[in-house]
């Protein structure tokens, strides 16, 4: 069962079954209405070492309210980077990704609560890495878009029940062929930003979706800089931040970006990373935003993690360190 918040009255929240049934019960002490999905539990999975192999299947997590190293979770059900991450608070959703072969249809889940093994999901309608993925808490649905797949990169959006699992369904269409974009959510409204375009480019171009209602993506704004890799958190107050990634042209950068995720328009200064790098994996327990991994340019991924208080701007400050260096990893948080 996952919980999701409703403007029926501040004291009650929304919840769906397995089954998708919805119902009604009073909101439990603490819960966040009005944001998106969030958890004090970071989970970051699989990855690469360096741009020639060393892939992993490696699970960490940490809690994210505390600074520290990350401890062992579980692992993947196969070794593979350039994946993405969802979650429904109970249940973290990875999909996509390379192998070092084969781009993968594969979609897996862990419980945030159960250290362990992923188990098998579903599959994407076709075998894609580089996807990016979102969900909202007025909907069961995961939102897996972009990627690269077919040897083409890819403007489709298609999303999977977290109750249910099997194939995705066809959602609609990014408003650009993109791959390694960063996503950000609030209550409704999930938005894409930057990623690597049909053309070989970084792109600066931010769209939008409301995820209950299936269709095309709407132009949003614009990102500082146009970069391909860059990842994205929220706050249940509704501001997503994106951060690094690589910039066309110049190369990796420590830029951190803000939006008002209600509101369409360019995007802000927020303040800078502690290190240039691409492919970090990013999630936040809807106040502080955890940014781990990732690759400085012509380097070896790092295991360092940075976070920031997402309704503060200003620089990122040391968190503490992945179990494994890697970039290109998928993110998500949770419930323990």
């Amino acid at each position: 069962m996952g919980i999701k918040s409703n403007n029926k009255s501040e004291s009650y929240y929304n919840y769906f079954s397995d089954s998708g049934v919805d119902a009604w019960e009073p909101a439990p002490p603490g819960y966040p209405l009005g944001g998106g999905w969030h958890g004090n539990r970071g989970v970051w999975a699989g990855g690469a070492f360096n741009d020639n192999g060393s892939r992993q299947n490696v699970i960490d997590y940490r809690a994210i309210d505390s600074a520290g190293n990350c401890s062992d979770f579980g692992d993947l059900t196969s070794a593979r980077e350039s994946i993405s991450g969802c979650s429904d608070t109970v249940r973290g959703v990875f999909n996509g990704g390379w192998d070092g072969s084969n781009e993968l249809t594969t979609i897996e889940y862990i419980l945030f609560a159960t250290t362990g093994n992923a188990t098998s999901f579903g599959d994407l309608s076709v075998a894609k890495s580089g996807t990016c993925s979102l969900s909202v808490t007025d909907s069961p649905r995961a939102i897996i878009a972009g990627g690269y797949g077919g040897g083409s990169t890819q403007d489709v959006i298609e999303f999977v029940t977290f109750g249910t699992g099997g194939t995705a369904t066809d959602f609609g269409n990014l408003t650009l062929a993109r791959s390694v974009a960063g996503t950000v959510a609030s209550t409704s409204r999930g938005v894409f930003a930057g990623g690597y375009d049909a053309a070989g480019n970084g792109s600066n171009v931010i769209g939008y979706i409301t995820v209950s209602t299936s269709g095309n993506a709407t132009d949003f704004g614009d990102l500082t800089a146009a970069r391909y890799f860059p990842v994205g958190c929220s706050s249940d107050a509704g501001r997503g931040v994106f951060a690094g990634g690589y910039e066309t042209p110049g190369g990796n950068t420590n830029i951190i970006d803000y939006i008002t995720i209600a509101n369409t328009g360019n995007a802000s200064d927020f303040g800078d990373l502690a290190h240039s790098e691409k492919g970090q994996g990013a999630c936040s327990n809807s106040t502080r935003g955890v940014f781990a991994g990732g690759q400085p340019h012509g380097s070896n991924g790092v295991n360092t993690m940075d976070y920031i208080t997402i309704a503060n701007t200003g620089n990122a400050s040391d968190f503490g360190d992945l179990t494994q260096a890697r970039w290109g990893l998928g993110a998500a948080s949770g419930d323990a």
